[in-house]
């Protein structure tokens, strides 16, 4: 498969521009604190979980535009999802990420643009930083 990574790399830059979630403040429920030494970047993940499903979702802190843009397809798809499926829908994007799955199944194209950090291996843990966080958010309470 080949894929037009000009439209993916537009995708990123446009979720590191305009950031969603990014120093949203919410009454979180669970948060964790991130760091990648390679890069630099540092990213706090804070979520209010009620009624089982993610009510509110942001992050903070200083990174890279890999980390940023991932940070913020993962505000943008996980808000509202039930934490019955939140191990399903952290795990694919993560695959993804990690070459694991093809960017063209159907259920991961709201992700697909991740697929081209695959390419540059380096960069792997600044997008996969963000959801690493956000896993270890939900496992403890605030």
């Amino acid at each position: 498969m080949k894929t037009d990574i000009g439209i993916y790399q537009q995708t990123l830059l446009e979720h590191h521009k305009k950031p969603i979630g990014f120093q949203m403040p919410i009454l979180a429920t669970h948060a964790a604190c991130g760091e990648n030494a390679i890069c630099g970047d540092e990213i706090t993940v804070e979520v209010n979980i009620a009624f089982g499903k993610i009510q509110e979702l942001s992050f903070l802190g200083e990174s890279c535009a890999i980390c940023r843009a991932s940070a913020s397809m993962m505000c943008q798809h996980l808000l509202n999802q039930p934490m019955a499926l939140i191990v399903e829908l952290t795990k694919r994007p993560m695959d993804l990420i990690n070459g694991e799955i093809d960017s063209d199944l159907k259920d991961i194209t709201c992700y697909s643009s991740l697929s081209v950090i695959r390419e540059h291996p380096v960069r792997k843990q600044c997008a996969l930083l963000p959801w690493q966080t956000f896993i270890n958010a939900i496992n403890k309470t605030k």
